[in-house]
């Protein structure tokens, strides 16, 4: 363990900070939040956010297994997340991994690579847990009291139910940007590609039966996806997550935004500000929201910078308080 930061404040008194890693192990991109949390007062601030997009579920689909080059990705990019750990004088970190390491055929031999070329020991989580972590995430740090949480990542989309500030249901179905792209439109967006992924979609979201409690609420979105969207919408290239953190969109103009990406080829999807490691994607990972809007008669998307790793952290402050 390397050593703790430690602040003194003349006529305070000793100050205890620690250095906290989120990892959050996702199927499309990993990300880093490297958190000072000063232990007394549970105040904290970020000294390093990062990500790779080293899309974990690419090519799951063959046999349900993790495939070699995206451990290599992984394993790779996990290497320099422990580098910047090393520099920022860390002393613990948390690691979760999501729906690809959890439906995965091989997710014990991954894990026990990681571990073993990295040293980080990852922590698998359901998908009940991982919406739980991003209702954390979401109202600790927006204003809102009933809404349809909804975030959509590279191999599931987690649905919580809110009402009075308090999490009525939640649940996990298996439809992510990446799975849905490489399950559906691996031969182009074609109409009748496009037509049996929302099917797909619609079938799901049938299943949780609780929406019927959620006609007309506001979704919250999160994920690469829709913040994607919201630099088209909002003609915004190169907006950080940050400066999206609680915009709202008009349901139809979602409904508008995706129209217009899904006219473009990838080339006019990135110079409209998408990230070119999602510009064959953003079409599986903004069409769930889209049907949910229909589905549910939403008239507004208000988009969340925050989710799990700040729900995580949420939870980890209030066990040491």
């Amino acid at each position: 363990m390397d050593k703790i930061a430690i602040e003194f404040d003349i006529g305070i008194g000793r100050r205890i900070k620690m250095v906290l890693a989120i990892i959050d192990l996702g199927s499309n991109s990993i990300r880093m939040d490297i958190v000072e949390i000063d232990e007394k007062t549970g105040s904290h601030r970020y000294i390093e956010r990062c990500r790779d997009m080293a899309r974990l579920s690419e090519g799951m689909n063959m046999d349900g297994n993790l495939q070699p080059e995206a451990i290599d990705r992984t394993i790779a990019a996990l290497s320099e997340f422990k580098k910047i750990m090393k520099e920022n004088n860390t002393d613990d970190v948390i690691t979760v991994a999501t729906a690809a390491v959890r439906k995965a055929g091989n997710s014990q031999e991954f894990i026990k690579q990681v571990e073993d070329e990295t040293g980080i020991i990852v922590r698998v989580i359901k998908g009940e847990q991982e919406a739980e972590y991003d209702f954390l995430g979401v109202t600790s740090s927006l204003d809102i009291e009933d809404c349809v949480i909804v975030d959509t990542g590279g191999g599931s989309t987690e649905i919580i139910l809110v009402n009075d500030g308090e999490p009525l249901a939640r649940t996990s179905i298996p439809v992510g940007a990446v799975n849905m792209t490489e399950q559906f439109l691996f031969r182009g967006e074609t109409e009748e590609a496009l037509s049996a992924l929302t099917d797909y979609i619609d079938s799901q979201l049938d299943k949780i039966h609780w929406l019927e409690d959620a006609y007309q609420l506001p979704i919250v979105g999160m994920g690469g996806s829709i913040y994607n969207l919201a630099i088209v919408e909002n003609n915004v290239p190169g907006a950080d997550r940050s400066q999206l953190h609680g915009c709202v969109m008009a349901g139809d103009c979602v409904a508008d935004a995706f129209g217009n990406i899904l006219e473009m080829n990838e080339t006019e999807r990135g110079d409209a500000g998408i990230e070119a490691s999602r510009t064959d994607t953003i079409i599986a990972g903004v069409l769930p929201i889209v049907e949910l809007i229909n589905k549910i008669g939403s008239e507004e998307v208000i988009v969340s910078s925050a989710g799990l790793k700040e729900g995580i952290l949420a939870e980890f402050i209030e066990s040491i308080k």
